[in-house]
Formats: C-alpha cells, structure tokens, sequence
C-alpha cells in the first residue's frame, strides 16, 4: 500500500487500541479494590497521608489494570499491522515470538506475585525495631510494586527479544559472549534503578536477569546448530 494508506491504517488501530485501553480501564474500575486487596497480601494493611492518595492509588491500579487486560488485544493490532508485509515463514516465526512474549509477561506476573514481592517486602520489613516502627503507606507500597513488577517483566522479555535478533541476523551469538561483561555491568546498573534502593531486591532481580540471559545465549546456539543450511 501507499505510505497514506500505511498511516491511516495505523492511525486506525491506533483509535481502536485507545477504545480498547478506556474499555479495559472502565472494567478494572470495578475491581480496583479486589486488585489491590490481592497486591496487599504480603502488607497486610497500609495508610494514606493525605486526602487525595487513596483516589490517586486507585487511578494507577485502573491505568495499570486496564493496559495489562488490554495487552493481547494491542498485540493482536499490532501483529494484524505488520503481517501484510510479510513472507509466511515470516509470520509463523513473529506469531511465535508473539506468543513467547505474552507467556513471559504471564511469568513475570506469577514470578512477582508469588515470590519476588512478597519475600522482598518481609526482608526490608525485618529491619524494624521496637523504635523503628513501618507505617508503610498506599503511595509508597505501590511504587514499591510497581518498580519490582517492571523489573521483572524486562527480565522475562529479554529471552524472546535476543533471540529474535540472533534468528534475524541483527546479532550474532558471537557478538553477545564478546560483550557478556558489560552486559553483566549494565545488568547490576538496570537492577539497582527499577527495584527499590536495596541490595537484596537488586540482587534478587539481577541475579535472575544474568541467568535468563545465559540461557538465551545456550538456546540461541542450540537454535543455530539445528538450523538447516540455505
């Protein structure tokens, strides 16, 4: 098609994709109480400052609640975008990596509700004292989640998006051992900026990350000895 035609293609699953978010935020809002009664098991019960950090706490969980139930149908757009121009063998191989993204994210969801937040949150709350009493409050405990969350989910992505650029020829398996220690470097840096300001919650998400990335390299050349010549 033209380039106009491209855009205004694109312009319209955009629309649509912005329909969907407001449908899914407008669903979440009845349960943004439910969703964070679920974030709040290893908390227990947590406080609000100020008048408005209550609405402002239910906001988020509908902005975040919203994008992640609305997640397969964005990638469903943007697959039904970029598959006009492609080769069928091309559109098996993104259908694949497509579907390896959304089971990462399910990963990362069921990796930081069931371990990564609850043990993170019952180490830091260790360090209290009869005189060093936690008041954690909603804003604060959010944040908490929500850096933790978007730690992991990177973690678990970067499994397809290596091995997408492997498959593709962008980068070789070569590439990535020659430059593995500056991306243990970058590792500990990324960890130390999206989890909270302490070693174990870096550690436990860095330590994770180099490990996804080991594998990655083991099953991109695993990948590449089994590929047939062209």
């Amino acid at each position: 098609m033209p380039l106009v035609e491209h855009l205004t293609e694109l312009r319209q699953r955009l629309l649509r994709g912005i329909v969907a978010f407001l449908v899914c935020a407008g669903i979440t809002s009845f349960y943004a109480s439910d969703l964070l009664d679920l974030l709040l098991i290893p908390a227990g019960t947590v406080v609000f400052l100020s008048p408005g950090d209550a609405f402002g706490a239910w906001c988020s969980l509908v902005f975040l609640g919203g994008s992640a139930l609305c997640f397969p149908y964005l990638l469903f757009e943007m697959w039904s975008f970029v598959s006009s121009g492609l080769s069928p063998r091309e559109k098996r191989a993104v259908g694949v990596y497509g579907l390896f993204c959304l089971l990462s994210f399910l990963l990362a969801l069921v990796f930081v509700l069931g371990f990564l937040l609850p043990f993170a949150y019952r180490f830091l709350l260790s360090f209290s004292t009869e005189r060093l009493v936690p008041m954690i409050t909603v804003n604060g405990y959010l944040s908490f989640v929500w850096s933790i969350f978007w730690g992991s989910l990177i973690a678990f992505e970067l499994p397809p998006v290596l091995l997408l650029l492997v498959q593709s020829g962008v980068v070789s398996v070569s590439v990535l051992i020659r430059v593995r220690p500056f991306i243990l470097v970058g590792i500990v840096v990324l960890a130390a900026f999206l989890t909270p300001p302490d070693i174990v919650s870096q550690l436990l998400l860095a330590l994770p990350l180099w490990g996804i990335f080991e594998g990655t390299i083991l099953w991109a050349r695993i990948g590449r000895k089994k590929k047939p010549p062209s």
